[in-house]
């Protein structure tokens, strides 16, 4: 499941119009503030994946060579692919952090999780969707408040506990109304 999700973000990004990674003035003069063409590149790649996808790649070294060749041209950065050094995981972090706040995104909470659980067994379960469609659900939710989309296998883990509460709940009602 996760290796098909991935794949799919994947092709998601590699097939956004050549007009996707045009980036915007504001964008580009954000990406300037980050010191050294390293960095730069990077945090452009980064930036332009959280546009299309909502989260951040797991193996983003994957998806350099594609969106290299897109974006080193618009930020005038003359370092070749192969001299392009990936950043520590301790600028990654602060790369997430600062991408997420400037498309005004937010990684999720426990409420969140919680806040999702609750709407998808009140408008999506009852229609007994198939898995894709609960993960597209799932997806909407996230999008639609602005929260970071995490992990495929976490959510996952979400979406199977989240059907589990709403099968034994509706256990626990034809029982109840057997036994009266």
């Amino acid at each position: 499941m996760e290796n098909y999700f991935w794949r799919q973000d994947l092709i998601s990004f590699q097939n956004q119009p050549l007009d996707f990674f045009v980036l915007s003035e504001a964008e580009k003069n954000h990406i300037l503030t980050k010191k050294g063409f390293h960095n730069q590149i990077t945090y452009a790649i980064l930036l332009k994946y959280f546009e299309s996808e909502k989260h951040f790649p797991d193996r983003a070294i994957e998806l350099l060579p594609y969106a290299y060749e897109r974006l080193v041209d618009q930020l005038d950065i003359y370092v070749s692919f192969e001299e392009l050094k990936w950043p520590t995981e301790r600028t990654l972090i602060r790369f997430r952090e600062s991408i997420r706040g400037f498309l005004g995104y937010r990684e999720m909470t426990q409420n969140d999780k919680t806040d999702l659980s609750s709407w998808l067994s009140k408008n999506i379960l009852p229609q007994v969707p198939d898995e894709e469609e609960l993960f597209e659900a799932a997806e909407f939710f996230c999008r639609h408040h602005k929260i970071e989309l995490f992990s495929k296998n976490e959510m996952k883990r979400l979406l199977v506990k989240t059907s589990n509460v709403f099968e034994q709940n509706i256990l626990n009602g034809i029982a109840q109304s057997l036994s009266n």
